[in-house]
């Protein structure tokens, strides 16, 4: 099993790899075991403004996201 911190610094820079300055970001939370490997958030909220993604922002997406969660559950691992 890999380390927590090994996983959290090759995370971090998947996500910052992916997410450029400018461009639209994502808040990012990665848990294992109940503790918190990763909160970040990164590239940007507001194009407009350029207001960066912050780990607390709350984005307002509406429905269609269920359908990425269902998806994500059914691939789970730990689900019996």
């Amino acid at each position: 099993m890999t380390n927590p911190h090994t996983l959290a610094r090759n995370l971090h820079r998947i996500a910052a790899d992916g997410f450029e300055q400018g461009a639209p970001g994502a808040a990012i939370i990665v848990t294992r075991n109940g503790k918190t490997l990763l909160r970040a958030g990164y590239g940007t909220a507001n194009l407009e403004l350029g207001v960066p993604v912050q780990p607390d922002m709350v984005f307002r997406l509406g429905s269609i996201t269920k359908q990425f969660t269902a998806v994500a559950i059914l691939k789970s691992p730990s689900r019996t």
